[in-house]
């Protein structure tokens, strides 16, 4: 909890300097960087330890990043928001039940695998949305003829 307190602090500052996009990369590339280093070794108390801490750390600040995220690139409504609510809702149901059912088979390390297969899957969410949504189109601050503004796409071309 302490780690997880720790990063919601430094989420603050560091949301008013960088953009949620690489904020969102750093962190579950964190997250899963800790759950590597808990599976990859599985019998040492320190790579528990600090792969807890990491991740923890980490996943302090992912559903408000992921939330300033697409506010960046869709407008947020009441809609919008509460399919992330709904989106919580459901992994705060599923993940539970998911590794009570592979705790027979895998033990205690179930927790482990479960929550690094979540961070793959946000991992390959964020992945896909970073490849199909475009930067907002920007105003160019140069006049082209010295009476108005001309919109950038994507290559700089003028848009009418």
């Amino acid at each position: 909890w302490g780690a997880l307190t720790c990063g919601r602090l430094l989420a603050i500052p560091l949301a008013t300097h960088c953009r949620p996009r690489h904020v969102l990369a750093v962190d579950l590339l964190g997250a899963l960087g800790g759950m590597g280093l808990i599976l990859a070794l599985p019998g040492s108390v320190t790579a528990l330890w600090a792969g807890t801490l990491l991740a923890g750390f980490a996943m302090a600040s992912v559903f408000p990043t992921a939330l300033t995220f697409v506010q960046r690139r869709t407008p947020v409504s009441g809609r919008v928001t509460g399919w992330f609510m709904v989106g919580a809702g459901v992994g705060s149901i599923a993940t539970p039940w998911l590794i009570g059912r592979l705790m027979d088979p895998l033990g205690m390390q179930a927790v482990i695998w479960v929550v690094a297969a979540g961070l793959l899957l946000a991992l390959a969410v964020f992945a896909v949305l970073l490849a199909g949504w475009r930067e907002p189109v920007q105003l160019d601050p140069q006049p082209n003829d010295g009476t108005a503004l001309v919109l950038s796409g994507e290559g700089g071309e003028a848009v009418p």
